[in-house]
């Protein structure tokens, strides 16, 4: 048994019978065998015929529990790194999606005739049939365009949002990412203003 590993044990009741037929004091040894192999990882022998066999079983036991434990805990390890490693990539991933979409063409005619009055009344987005779910950069780019703000505003919004994990300032997960988008733009061309 590898020193470390566990600092617990479990004695099962099957070995009864046998540990009944020692006399207390030999019970007791075999007790403090049983701890210092645990603390330690060594046997020692005892000298005592009897308390050798009976130990050899309980160790085979121990050495049994502690092989299980240890795969047990290599597996979690390892699923701990994977689950990791699976954000990493998913975040990444998600990055890289939304790239895609940087070619987008503007289809806004140049020669429209806006009405620019830097007047916040000109926010023409309806948030009625907001969801909850997390948009593609895409999604928001359709959402916002007809009220006149463009992909870059789009994408403002969107890897903001994305880089927090689509949380707000006070850490609630966004549940109407459309009104987040409205407050988020009425927000950025105050500031710009």
């Amino acid at each position: 048994m590898e020193r470390g590993i566990k600092k617990s044990f479990v004695l099962y009741v099957d070995n009864i019978q046998q540990i009944e037929l020692l006399t207390d004091d030999e019970a007791g040894r075999l007790l403090k065998r049983i701890y210092r192999y645990i603390d330690t990882g060594r046997d020692e022998d005892s000298g005592i015929r009897l308390l050798d066999v009976l130990f050899a079983g309980i160790k085979a036991q121990l050495d049994r529990d502690a092989a299980k434990y240890k795969a047990k805990c290599e597996t979690n390890s390892r699923i701990a790194r994977e689950r990791e490693e699976n954000r990493r990539n998913k975040n990444t991933n998600v990055h890289e999606r939304a790239r895609t979409f940087t070619n987008v063409i503007d289809n806004d005619s140049d020669n429209d005739n806006d009405s620019d009055n830097d007047n916040d009344s000109d926010i023409s987005i309806s948030a009625d049939t907001d969801t909850t779910h997390a948009p593609t950069l895409q999604e928001v780019y359709d959402y916002i365009n007809p009220s006149g703000y463009d992909y870059e505003d789009a994408r403002d919004f969107y890897y903001h949002y994305d880089a927090v994990g689509w949380v707000t300032g006070t850490g609630q997960p966004v549940k109407r990412w459309k009104s987040c988008a409205i407050r988020y733009l009425e927000k950025k061309y105050k500031k710009d203003s």
